[in-house]
Parts: C-alpha cells; sequence; structure tokens
C-alpha cells in the first residue's frame, strides 16, 4: 500500500528501499550483495537494504517546511502500518514525540513552542521475527539539542496512513514528519558545524544559514 506523501515501500531495486522477506526464494541486489534471511538461535531475521536520497543542505532546506532546533520532551507512543502484500508480510513502525522549539530557522507558518513530529522506527514481520538492517533511520532522545528539517503533516495528501491521527493535544498544523536523507537526518552542533548523528557529514552554521536565506529568496 502506498501512503500519500510518505515514500513509496514497494518499489524494490530501483526505489528507495528494497525488501528482502525470509518467504521470498529469490531478492535484488544493492551495491553488488544480495539479500537474504538468517537465522539466529530459532529466530528468523528479516534484513532490509535500501538507500535514501541524497539530498544536501540546500535540498534539505528546499523539502522543508521547517528547520528548527530544540529537544524531544515526551514520548507520544508508537503507531505501525502494514507494508506490501496481502495479508501483509511486514509492518512498519513510526514513533510520536513531542518536541520543544528553541529555536526556528526556517519555517513556513508561526511555529509553537511545542510541536508533535514523526519518525520512521523501523520494521517488524507479521510473524514477530525482528527485521535488521535499517540502521539509516536516526535515534532520537529526550533532551538531546538537535537540528531536524521537518515536512508538514497538515493537509488532505496525510489524511491516510501513520500522519493520522495527529497525537493527543496536537493539531494537524503543529504535527510534522522528520525528512531522512542519506546525508542528513537528525543534527548534533559540533563548533560551528551541524553534525549529523549517522553519518558524520557536516555543515557549517554559514552554509544553513545561505541556504535558508536563498530558499526565502525564491519564495518571494
Amino acid at each position: 500500500m502506498r501512503i500519500p506523501g510518505y515514500r513509496s515501500r514497494a518499489a524494490a531495486c530501483a526505489g528507495i528501499f528494497m525488501l528482502f522477506l525470509a518467504a521470498l526464494s529469490a531478492g535484488c541486489s544493492t551495491d553488488g550483495q544480495t539479500a537474504g534471511p538468517t537465522v539466529s538461535e530459532g529466530e528468523t531475521v528479516v534484513r532490509i537494504f535500501g538507500t535514501r536520497p541524497n539530498w544536501d543542505v540546500e535540498d534539505m532546506v528546499k523539502r522543508s517546511d521547517a528547520v528548527v532546533i530544540g529537544m524531544i520532551s515526551r514520548d507520544l507512543g508508537t503507531k505501525q502500518q502494514p507494508g506490501f502484500g496481502e495479508p501483509p508480510q511486514l509492518y512498519y513502525k513510526y514513533k510520536d514525540y513531542e518536541f520543544t522549539v528553541e529555536e526556528a530557522l526556517h519555517s513556513t507558518a508561526d511555529l509553537p513552542e511545542r510541536i508533535a513530529i514523526l519518525v520512521e522506527d523501523g520494521a517488524s514481520a507479521v510473524d514477530g521475527s525482528r527485521v535488521v538492517g535499517m540502521g539509516d533511520i536516526p535515534t532520537l532522545q529526550a533532551n538531546e539539542r538537535m537540528l531536524l528539517f521537518l515536512e508538514s503533516l497538515e493537509g488532505h495528501k496525510f489524511s491516510e496512513g501513520p500522519g493520522r491521527p495527529a497525537p493527543s493535544g496536537f493539531t494537524e498544523s503543529a504535527y510534522f514528519q522528520v525528512i531522512i536523507g542519506s546525508q542528513f537526518a537528525k543534527l548534533l552542533p559540533e563548533g560551528d558545524t551541524w553534525k549529523d548523528a549517522r553519518t558524520d557529514q557536516t555543515f557549517t552554521v554559514a552554509q544553513l544559514n545561505n541556504a535558508i536565506d536563498r530558499q526565502n529568496a525564491d519564495a518571494q
């Protein structure tokens, strides 16, 4: 099932994610590697391989409805959505968090002090098997100062999928999903740079500010 406004989950090999299930007898390959199930202590381990868009800081800003600095202040619970197949072979997991906005570096609307954010949280197979190989998903921790690129979840295209309902106490206009690229997702401060927690890729504060200024100029 394709969720409007979300990355397509069924685009095998050529898509953003390539899925490999233990129930399949053959798989696709990424960088010359073929995926397949492994078994550990009686538990089937399903592996997921794939790539994210290689967006640089300019691209991330262009795709963002908000670029914010702040901290996770509260866990708002977990959601799941069925993957492909009938019946589904696995479920994709998502987490909701309350995020305290310290500073909005860029925003298409006035942001409240506290917003809700949605982030991917891996997947699980229907039979309870663990799904691994999704190390490109950032881990969000409470009271950790971070910079996030966010897409608004307000609007009809998010009426189905993990963007509904908005967490209790939050309107759709205060609900955002974290944008995840192959280079950048969750950025941590390091001197005059921001450093991605997964990839160690960096950009300077000046590079980010210049990208935001150019985006604002183009929007006028």
